[in-house]
């Protein structure tokens, strides 16, 4: 009976011990996964940040050509403007007239040299 009593004592702390390290390698298993999982959202929230930033600098592109072609626009209507002044201003020159009745007539002859 003392035999029994041992052999069953023992059984039971060998069962309790598989337990306890069963528990263990599942609890060392949780704590992996927790910090899998904090990483994996960490990631994620990098990534949406990394995409929002790419983004957001394509933006920034687009308006910095939009700028510019609004720059060159703008010089052009200048110029434009400049042009037409200077167009309306040189309709209200005098004429000169065809022949300057100060100088000589030249011959025919040498006209059609």
């Amino acid at each position: 009976t003392a035999f029994t009593a041992a052999s069953t004592a023992i059984t039971t702390f060998t069962t309790a011990s598989a337990t306890i390290s069963a528990f263990t390698t599942a609890s060392t298993t949780t704590t992996a996964f927790t910090a899998t999982s904090e990483a994996s959202g960490a990631i994620a929230t990098a990534s949406t940040t990394v995409a929002a930033f790419t983004a957001t600098s394509a933006t920034i592109t687009a308006f910095t050509a939009a700028s510019a072609t609004i720059t060159a626009f703008t010089a052009a209507s200048a110029t434009i403007t400049a042009f037409t002044a200077a167009s309306q201003q040189s309709l209200h020159l005098p004429q000169l007239p065809q022949q300057s009745p100060h100088l000589p007539q030249l011959p025919q002859q040498l006209l059609h040299l």
